[in-house]
């Protein structure tokens, strides 16, 4: 691996590794940001259909093994995507990607992706809106839309809040971390790094990694 580092990986039932990252070459061909590896004939490869144009920082896999691709790309296979790419053979993007919403002044991505045991898709990042609706850092993906979380996580419009970490139980419930995120109910902020998502609002952890939760 070349020209900087894998910053992801996700391995599917068959043994195939997918890498994700800053890295332009593997094993000495032009694989930029995305590849495979197959362990039976130890050998790296590109994913085919396209590619995205910039950093990935996140790569996920369904039960059907399609791929979720998450970071700070703005284009996915010469169509405007931000954030966020599917790949199940080809590049493809999602509900128009991520958008900034009332946010200002801030590069736009995707840091974190889990596929949840309903097969939900849960996504985190620096965002105001996925798709064409408001969804503060945090949404879902059904498969064809994306879906807010509540008022999502981090006060309107603060561009320096950002989920870096998600994960899923088996519950439906979410939990999340990231930095100096807040939440509001009402107009009151929670200024925690940790938050649980109990399926109709958000919790406060009562935990602040100083300021950032991972």
């Amino acid at each position: 691996v070349e020209g900087g580092p894998v910053r992801a990986l996700a391995l599917n039932p068959f043994g195939t590794m997918f890498l994700g990252g800053d890295f332009t070459q593997l094993a000495g061909t032009n694989n930029r940001y995305t590849g495979k590896y197959h362990p039976f004939t130890n050998t790296f490869g590109s994913l085919t259909g396209g590619s995205v144009n910039s950093i990935v920082l996140t790569l996920a896999l369904d039960q059907t093994q399609r791929l979720y691709i998450g970071g700070l790309f703005t284009n996915v296979h010469g169509t405007a995507g931000t954030g966020i790419a599917q790949w199940t053979g080809d590049y493809g993007t999602l509900a128009s990607g991520l958008q900034q919403g009332g946010l200002t002044g801030a590069q736009l991505y995707a840091a974190d992706i889990v596929v949840a045991p309903n097969q939900v898709v849960y996504l985190g990042g620096h965002f105001g809106t996925a798709g064409l609706g408001s969804a503060q850092h945090i949404a879902s993906y059904n498969g064809v839309q994306f879906s807010p979380l509540g008022q999502g996580l981090g006060t309107t419009g603060n561009s320096s809040s950002a989920a870096y970490s998600l994960f899923a139980g088996s519950q439906g419930d979410i939990y999340a971390g990231g930095v100096v995120l807040g939440t509001t109910t009402g107009n009151i902020p929670f200024p925690d790094s940790a938050f649980h998502w109990q399926g109709a609002s958000w919790v406060p952890l009562d935990i602040n990694f100083n300021g950032i939760g991972y």
